[in-house]
């Protein structure tokens, strides 16, 4: 895509829906979700969209957690702490993002995120709930 191409694509909110739209449609695979996320990083409806749908492979989710626009990474960060096929790996992610690093989030979003994986945690007590508890404790 040329960069006349590219701006025309940011400046068209519907554009960036259909894109969005199409690729969760047809089952995009990872490798198309990271090159999308590359060719078209600062395409906000597209990755606010694409960032409520369980569907997005939790590798892509976790690159969208430091989008810039913070409603994508807000969206990013909700999906992904009840996404099906997060690894404990995505799920450390998820945590060192949202609970310790970025000062963005609110503190709303930090509790729900922490609540869910809380639930999620189960009986095998991985390494990121033990930080989501040190969470939970700091905000006695």
């Amino acid at each position: 895509m040329t960069r006349e191409e590219q701006v025309r694509f940011a400046e068209d909110p519907l554009e960036q829906v259909r894109f969005a739209e199409d690729l969760l449609e047809r089952g995009a695979s990872l490798e198309e979700w990271l090159k999308a996320l590359e060719d078209y990083p600062y395409s906000p409806y597209t990755w606010s969209r694409v960032a409520e749908d369980p569907r997005i492979p939790p590798e892509v989710l976790v690159k969208l957690l430091a989008h810039p626009w913070y409603l994508v990474a807000e969206e990013a960060a909700k999906t992904l702490a009840g996404h099906p096929e997060a690894t404990d790996e995505h799920l450390a992610a998820l945590v060192d993002e949202v609970l310790f690093r970025n000062k963005l989030f609110t503190t709303s979003l930090k509790d729900a995120v922490a609540a869910t994986l809380i639930r999620r945690g189960g009986d095998e007590k991985p390494e990121w709930l033990k930080l989501v508890l040190i969470y939970e404790l700091s905000r006695l």
